[in-house]
């Protein structure tokens, strides 16, 4: 409803549609005026409000206010759900990175079917699984060189009594006339007597060096000590880290027992230099002229590029003792990207060593870029 009160005697009177500024007569007092319409409730509309249910137009001011409140409670509840999802979410999603950072994928091998096998397991326990097979390779590897067991890092249960451990090939002798020099404990030396052979009335003392150092090695000095006293010595060069290498010492023209024989073995670690192997299988042998040729191909298993490329050969005979020693290189080229291979070439002076050749150590020894 819209009124109109006149300024002069107060009378209050109805318009039909709502007027601003507009000049207008009091029915009442006669006076002229410029006034403005003001909107009304009727009391029908007051009524129709005091009578509707709470939370409807019109309700009383109470009754919004307890219908906003249900309506903002209803609100937290749906927020609170929200949020707890939202943190469990996130407490998951943290405890697929840990998982994920904790453990690492495994594969595994069927030595029978070649089929493979990928697990995850923790650190801990990849540590310990490549720490066994370390072991058991290890293990392999001293069956192979004819060395004792190494009891100290043998399973409790097939560990032999520790007064009849063995002390390593080195520590054999007479413990009475053992000289004060401490062979290398990281070096493992195997030996055998051997008389005659392809030098007549000569003892030799042949055998492998086994190393259990991390990094390549530059050399390993052996002395031979015969009842107590030093005698001859032997160098060997260039050993692959946890590789293996054969040496032989020439003792003389008398006869000696292995037992009153100790060997003192000392290595000289070089980080800086790269040391493998190379499988004799795939070397040629050629004779040209009065020169015996060794020729293959060697392969640089690195991840990385390797320069100065040496091929260090010795040659032994069937019964173990040395005949010859070379040092050859590369043909074609002066150095090997990561995972290709060069030919090489070895020229041994003596012709006649094929004709003894039985066992063949090949080293290639390369420096880093």
């Amino acid at each position: 409803m819209h009124t109109v009160e006149c300024p002069h005697c107060h009378k209050r009177f109805k318009v039909p549609r709502p007027v601003s500024g507009a000049k207008m007569k009091c029915s009442a007092c006669g006076q002229v005026f410029v006034g403005s319409s003001t909107e009304r409730p009727d009391a029908a509309a007051v009524a129709a409000s005091a009578a509707a249910p709470a939370g409807q137009p019109g309700a009383p001011p109470a009754a919004g206010r307890r219908a906003a409140y249900r309506a903002r409670q209803s609100s937290n509840v749906v927020m609170t759900v929200i949020a707890f999802f939202a943190i469990a979410g996130i407490l998951a999603l943290a405890a697929a990175l840990y998982y994920r950072v904790t453990h690492v994928t495994v594969v595994e091998v069927d030595p029978k079917t070649g089929k493979r096998t990928a697990k995850k397991m923790s650190q801990a326990e990849a540590d310990k699984r490549l720490a066994d097979e370390r072991a058991r390779a290890e293990a392999a590897r001293r069956q192979r060189m004819g060395l004792p067991p190494d009891q100290a890092s043998a399973p409790p249960d097939r560990r032999l009594p520790e007064r009849l451990w063995p002390t390593s090939a080195t520590a054999s002798g007479p413990a009475a006339t053992a000289p004060a020099v401490v062979s290398d404990p990281k070096l493992d030396v195997s030996k055998n007597i051997v008389s005659g052979g392809v030098i007549n009335e000569m003892t030799f003392l042949c055998g492998r060096v086994l190393s259990n150092y991390d990094v390549p090695l530059e050399a390993v000095t052996l002395t031979a000590y015969v009842n107590g006293a030093k005698g001859p010595s032997a160098t060997c060069r260039f050993v692959p880290a946890r590789g293996s290498i054969r040496y032989s010492i020439r003792l003389g023209n008398k006869a000696i027992d292995e037992a009153d024989v100790r060997i003192i073995a000392l290595a000289r670690p070089n980080a800086d230099l790269l040391v493998w192997a190379i499988d004799a299988r795939n070397i040629r042998r050629t004779a040209e002229g009065e020169k015996a040729i060794l020729t293959g191909w060697v392969k640089n298993p690195h991840t990385m590029a390797v320069k100065n490329i040496k091929i260090h050969c010795d040659a032994f005979a069937a019964d173990g003792i040395q005949c010859d020693r070379a040092v050859g290189g590369l043909t074609n080229a002066r150095t090997i990207g990561a995972g290709k291979s060069e030919p090489f070439r070895v020229e041994f002076t003596h012709p006649g060593t094929f004709e003894v050749l039985d066992t063949l150590d090949a080293r290639a020894v390369a420096e880093r870029f």
